[in-house]
């Protein structure tokens, strides 16, 4: 027979086992576990052995300033970023058929940054750092919809990833503020959910979307930015969106006030204010600028007509 001092030894171990037991009943029972943490794989080809020294010690960095401008959790899990030459090998490792211009690519869904080294460090437009923050933003946003779909515009969140990369995503020759003046913008409905192949075209819509979220931080400030995509992620289309453009003007209505329609004629006005002077005339006042040209035309038609006038009179015979 157990004497009172083993008695209270078994006591103790059957509340330290009852304890344990009910403590994995709550976690199992539905306690959120704790996010993992980044597992960083980086792999760099031939030739590109120094690329993958380097972000082994950067990237971790950029995951912490991009996360922090963003106002979203840091990347978790694993994720393994590719430095590669030439678009057949990108295309080989991204398993995809990547426009030729893509100087990088990201798949949050299968923890994957791809940066093509022959063209992303191509100063003064891009860099290889500038690309990898560029995807770091496709990573941490996709990642933070944990799995939803869509819910940012692709133009928008290609516009963040530019703005926060600092770099040019296509130098494909396109020209905003001549696209302004022509009237050749791209419909943000055309680039809600794909961009052009074609890469003056894309770089354009990259221009327009980073165009549209500066003119945002402008007016509300990176906190405002900040709101906005918290205010995404917590809804994650509850009630349900018709479309990324409906969430986006169904977010920006609550933030702001104003709905995506009327940002979208403020940042068009916008371009219209920051185009060369002549421009700006023309654009904001046709009928004003028609009757200076008209006024001028009058000018230099009486001037001919006049120094027409007066030799006609030199040449008459004199008495």
């Amino acid at each position: 027979m157990a004497g009172p001092r083993a008695l209270r030894r078994i006591l103790g171990a059957g509340l330290l086992v009852g304890a344990a037991l009910l403590g994995g009943g709550a976690r199992a029972g539905g306690d959120p576990e704790v996010p993992a943490r980044l597992d960083l794989v980086v792999h760099g080809d031939p030739g590109h052995e120094e690329r993958a020294v380097w972000a082994r010690d950067v990237v971790p960095r950029i995951d912490e300033e991009v996360a922090l401008l963003l106002g979203c959790p840091r990347a978790r899990g694993r994720v393994s970023v590719y430095f590669v030459d030439g678009i057949a090998r990108m295309r080989e490792v991204a398993q995809a058929q990547v426009p030729a211009w893509a100087a990088g690519l990201c798949s949050a869904a299968r923890g994957l940054v791809v940066v093509r080294v022959d063209i992303a460090d191509r100063p003064p437009f891009r860099s290889v750092g500038s690309v990898v923050r560029h995807e770091w933003v496709h990573l941490l946003l996709g990642q933070a919809s944990e799995g939803s779909a869509r819910i940012l515009p692709l133009w928008f969140e290609e516009g963040i990833a530019e703005r926060v990369g600092g770099g040019v995503s296509v130098d494909g020759g396109a020209r905003l503020d001549l696209a302004v003046v022509a009237g050749t913008l791209l419909p943000l409905s055309e680039l809600e959910h794909a961009f052009p192949s074609d890469a003056r075209r894309a770089d354009l819509a990259y221009q327009q979307g980073r165009s549209f979220v500066d003119g945002l931080i402008h007016q509300a400030g990176w906190e405002g930015l900040r709101s906005l995509l918290r205010r995404l992620r917590a809804s994650r289309g509850d009630p349900p969106c018709f479309s990324p453009m409906d969430c986006l003007d169904r977010a920006l209505l609550e933030e702001t006030g104003q709905r995506l329609g009327a940002w979208e004629a403020w940042w068009k006005e916008r371009l219209i204010d920051q185009a060369r002077p002549w421009f700006h005339l023309v654009l904001r006042d046709v009928g004003w600028s028609l009757i200076v040209l008209a006024a001028l035309g009058a000018a230099v038609a009486f001037y001919f007509v006049r120094r027409r006038r007066k030799a006609e009179l030199e040449a008459l015979p004199r008495e």
